[in-house]
């Protein structure tokens, strides 16, 4: 009988690390995983040498001035829409001494982890909440591209709950020396950090800020945002409603600073709005609804997928053509790709055959 008990704790010790790590990315995930870099706006440098005047010359403030402009701030980031919108934490892309956003943000990405992130392009911030460590940054100019991105669509989060003890798998860009490469690590969530934040015993260092937390159901849960503790030993992210109800937060937030919104309405469809008794794509109405679009996007989709279209998703992809920012055409492409793509999981290392 103890033989047996031994046997079975041995073979637990030597299991359990793969139960833990029970979780796999295909190429199109793996490039929804961004890293972010920008440079401190000229704002927070100036206040960063005011505050350090008197303490050292005028010759060391101009080196450290210089210092402070080369340096390339790294940060992590989320791809959710299929325009080219990240969410990330705020204080990877603005300044809160200088309540400005960074300078020469742009967004990387790679399916490949043998491959460094290709320069997807310049990005803008164009949305930064107030109250929580979080913002949404876009590609100026997206070149008419779809994205691959984790949709976070409301309907998927009904019932979500997060328990104590729950695996949890963190994969950003924090910085490992010169480089900073896609890393995944994992945890357990374990508990309440404030009003806002959740803690885990997540491995988090520098570059890692704005990286996706998923469960192991791969469903995005959070962002990471700092660490905290003896040693950093527990990684500190948002509260998931923040996350997958970033839509709303946007929304609210628009509506308070863009006042051409004004008569424009949620309509029963979220992401559609109404105004008049017309119903349009965008938080303005401006860009209207069109249903023939909407049918010809689903019927595509369901010729190189075999599959529905989600609804939610369905809306996106009518706004982002209703708004000329792309093509029917390049939304076939992006399907021939995304869908008749190898979907299998990401190898790090395959044995030459016999």
């Amino acid at each position: 009988m103890k033989k047996s008990i031994i046997i079975f704790f041995i073979m637990t010790l030597f299991l359990w690390p793969k139960l833990l790590w029970a979780i796999e990315f295909a190429p199109k995930e793996i490039a929804s995983v961004l890293q972010i870099t920008s440079s401190l706006p000229k704002e927070a440098i100036d206040l960063e040498i005011i505050s350090l005047a008197g303490w050292f010359t005028d010759d060391e403030l101009t080196d450290y001035r210089h210092q402070l402009e080369d340096q390339l701030q790294i940060g992590s980031g989320l791809m959710v829409t299929y325009s080219g919108c990240a969410l990330t934490n705020k204080h990877v892309v603005y300044s809160e001494t200088a309540e400005t956003a960074h300078q020469d943000i742009h967004l990387w990405s790679t399916d490949n982890l043998h491959q460094a992130p290709q320069d997807l392009g310049p990005a803008t911030v164009v949305m930064s909440a107030n109250f929580v460590d979080l913002a949404l940054v876009c590609l100026e100019n997206p070149q008419g591209k779809f994205y691959p991105h984790f949709s976070l669509n409301s309907a998927d989060y009904q019932n979500f709950k997060l328990t104590l003890g729950e695996e949890i798998f963190n994969l950003g860009y924090p910085a490992s020396g010169e480089q900073e490469s896609l890393t995944l690590t994992a945890g357990l969530v374990a508990g309440v950090w404030d009003d806002d934040y959740l803690k885990g015993d997540l491995t988090v260092t520098g570059g890692a800020s704005g990286s996706p937390v998923f469960n192991k159901n791969k469903q995005v849960v959070s962002l990471i945002t700092g660490n905290a503790g003896e040693r950093g030993l527990y990684g500190i992210f948002l509260k998931p409603s923040y996350v997958y109800g970033w839509r709303d937060l946007y929304a609210e937030i628009y509506r308070e600073v863009i006042t051409e919104s004004a008569g424009c309405f949620d309509a029963e469809q979220f992401g559609v709005y109404k105004k008049d008794g017309q119903e349009f794509y965008d938080l303005s109405c401006s860009i209207k609804r069109n249903f023939g679009l909407e049918d010809k996007i689903a019927f595509e989709y369901q010729q190189y997928c075999g599959a529905d279209l989600d609804v939610d998703d369905l809306i996106k992809v009518a706004g982002y053509i209703s708004s000329n920012k792309t093509t029917i055409n390049h939304w076939v492409g992006y399907l021939e790709q995304s869908c008749l793509a190898d979907a299998s999981p990401i190898t790090v290392f395959e044995a030459p055959a016999e």
